[in-house]
This record gives structure tokens, sequence and C-alpha cells, in this order.
């Protein structure tokens, strides 16, 4: 009967404790780091560019995308899971096949 009485105030908890953390919200940007976002693309390498225009493509049709430039390929996948927070994996390529960069993104 003692176990009883106990454990329903540990569920209790862990309900609530479940609960609390699930709301948790993200930060939106602003302005400020819109525009120091473009000011970062403006001195970035064309190859820079065009990673990060597979990774929005991939990301807003949620497919995965390929594109190459100078005998490099780039490739980004997005990361399906339960909670998707917009991960894409990014694999680059050189011409013989070797992985240049493999990295996740948000």
């Amino acid at each position: 009967m003692n176990t009883y009485k106990m454990l329903l105030p540990i569920l209790f908890t862990i309900l609530l404790t479940s609960i609390g953390c699930s709301g948790v919200q993200q930060p939106s940007l602003d302005a400020s780091a819109t525009n120091i976002q473009q000011e970062n693309s403006k001195n970035k390498g064309e190859l820079e560019r065009l990673i990060d225009r597979v990774v929005a493509d991939a990301k807003s049709a949620m497919r995965s995308r390929k594109a190459t430039l100078n005998d490099v390929t780039v490739e980004a996948t997005p990361m399906w899971s339960l909670n998707y927070k917009g991960e894409i994996h990014v694999r680059v390529y050189d011409t013989a096949g070797h992985k240049i960069l493999d990295e996740y993104r948000k």
C-alpha cells in the first residue's frame, strides 16, 4: 500500500517535468543579425555561396539536393527525426570522390 502512495507523487513529478521542458522556444533572428549574415555572405567564396544555396533549397523542399561547381560536388540532405529542427547534412566531394567537408548545419 505504501508503494502505491509513493508511486503517485513520483509519476506526477515526472509528468510535470516532461511537460515543462517541451515548451521551450528558440529565439528568433532580429534585423541586425540578418544584416550581419548578409554582410558575411558578401565575403564568402563561390563554393560557400553554392553550399548555402543548396542547403537552403534542401531545407525548403525537404528533399536531398545535389550541385556541382568546377568538379566539386555538394550534397545536402535534411536529417529527419521526430522533432525536426532544420538540420541539414552537408557533404562536399572532390573529383576523385574524397570528402572535403562533412558537417551538419541548421
